[in-house]
């Protein structure tokens, strides 16, 4: 056993390696690696139930400690050094500890992770990617209070929300793109890879946008419109700011990455095939690697505009129409259910519109439920998101609650 004081264990445990959740974790990675091929699982640390009962608690007690005014958000993922050999890594790994957490998590991109090694609880490098782990464990410290875990390819495996676990994986999987596309009907074409991935990468963009407004400290709204249909204008009051040209920036900077990566693609399939030293084709694709996915300072940039009061609007395809728009909807309220982010199998509740939230999540039920081909992400200022659509064989307003989880 290490007796360093970053895995020396507290009388005052939130998560031991007895409790049922630590074991459930456990016993599914044991089953990842069971049926995962060998050569993806040869170098994934084997978890015992005490390293991740201390992976949980030290990341759950991380989050409640802000670092410079700001809540702790990081995801973190427990990895062998020898897996990532050309990652650059820290001289002198960091301790694995609450403090420690809290000081690199401004650090680390939004997509990125601290890599943890679960032996030595050590953190040895930041991630500047989002990487593929088949059988480990990654926690994603949501917001105070709140930690996702994840368990190889289920992002989503297991939710601790205060004293609270919620085991997702058995009650459905649910993304926050899905939710979008098929909220506001996007067609995803089959006929071209790269348009393809461009379609699900604008609605994986916009839930990007959201969680940038959670950094930023304040909440927000996003009213997600069709993108050739204006029917939902008359329950806009005029006195917003809207843009004279939709800016087009997120879903630009997709297909130029996209069009790049392609280049990239064929650019490294013709170095392979030469007679180059292995040593010569591994500096070249490496000097032909490819960028992040999106324009990042637009993502920041729009997730900005939510600073002003009122709701930033935008269309399926992530353009910009205007922001600080005020909502405007006469008539009766509408029905409104919400669910958990897990699966629409679990129970339904219904409520009133005055017990759904503030005036944000009001106004924004209202719109959706005047304009029932429209959606909206809602930001509360103290970091929980919802979605809210349409439910046709319902005919309510569904608002799938906490689905920043999905984020």
């Amino acid at each position: 056993m290490n007796n360093s004081p970053a895995y020396r264990r507290s009388p005052l445990r939130l998560f031991t390696a007895a409790d049922q959740d630590s074991v459930s974790i456990r016993a599914q990675l044991e089953h990842l690696r069971t049926i995962h091929l060998p050569f993806l699982v040869e170098d994934s640390p084997v978890l015992s139930a005490d390293q991740i009962s201390t992976l949980l608690e030290t990341a759950f007690w991380s989050s409640l400690l802000p670092n410079e005014g700001r809540s702790t958000r990081v995801r973190i993922a427990a990895a062998a050094r020898e897996t990532f050999r050309g990652l650059p890594q820290f001289s002198t790994p960091i301790p694995y500890e609450k403090a420690q957490i809290a000081k690199l998590g401004p650090a680390v991109p939004p997509r990125g992770c601290l890599l943890v090694d679960p032996a030595k609880m050590e953190i040895w490098a930041i991630s500047r990617q989002q990487l593929a782990f088949h059988t480990t464990m990654t926690l994603d410290i949501v917001r105070p209070g709140v930690v996702r875990v994840g368990v190889g390819p289920y992002r989503t495996f297991m939710v601790f929300d205060g004293p609270t676990a919620t085991q997702v994986l058995a009650s459905g999987y649910v993304e926050l793109p899905d939710l979008i596309c098929r909220a506001l009907r996007k067609v995803i074409p089959t006929h071209d890879m790269l348009e393809t991935q461009a379609v699900w990468r604008e609605a994986l963009a916009l839930g990007d946008v959201a969680s940038n407004i959670r950094a930023n400290g304040h909440g927000g709204a996003l009213l997600l419109v069709p993108e050739d249909d204006n029917g939902w204008s008359s329950c806009i009051d005029p006195s917003g700011f809207r843009f004279d040209i939709r800016d087009s920036s997120i879903p630009d900077s997709i297909r130029a990455e996209l069009k790049r990566m392609d280049e990239h693609v064929k650019a490294l399939q013709g170095i392979l095939q030469t007679n180059l030293p292995d040593a010569d084709k591994f500096i070249a694709a490496t000097n032909v690697s490819p960028n992040d996915w999106v324009d990042r300072n637009a993502i920041d940039a729009i997730a900005r505009l939510a600073a002003v009061d009122g709701a930033v609007m935008l269309t399926s395809g992530s353009r910009v129409i205007g922001f600080g728009a005020k909502i405007n909807v006469k008539g009766p309220p509408p029905l409104v259910s919400w669910i958990g982010p897990g699966s629409e199998r679990q129970k339904v509740n219904s409520c009133e519109l005055e017990h759904l939230g503030g005036m944000r999540h009001q106004s924004a039920a209202r719109f959706v439920g005047a304009n029932q081909n429209c959606a909206a992400l809602v930001v509360s200022e103290d970091g929980p998101m919802s979605f809210m659509s349409w439910h046709a064989k319902w005919e309510c307003v569904l608002v799938v609650k906490n689905v920043d989880w999905w984020c």
